[in-house]
């Protein structure tokens, strides 16, 4: 009983100590971004679908994936 508590006491103690900062700025940011996902940028343009018709089944097929 007490080696359970024991042990328990130690994981406890080492995940709060041995934790990282929860902290997802980079300091060599300037800050100046409105949006905080503004880094995230994709190297290509979006593009639409080479088949107009396609966009039409793929919003049918999202549309059956969330009802079913």
């Amino acid at each position: 009983m007490i080696t359970k508590l024991l042990v328990g006491g130690a994981v406890v103690l080492g995940a709060v100590l041995g934790a990282a900062p929860a902290n997802a700025d980079d300091p060599s940011q300037s800050g100046t971004e409105s949006s905080p996902f503004a880094a995230l940028t994709a190297p290509a343009p979006r593009t639409a679908p080479a088949n107009p018709g396609m966009t039409q089944e793929l919003e049918q097929g999202i549309w059956a994936g969330l009802a079913g």
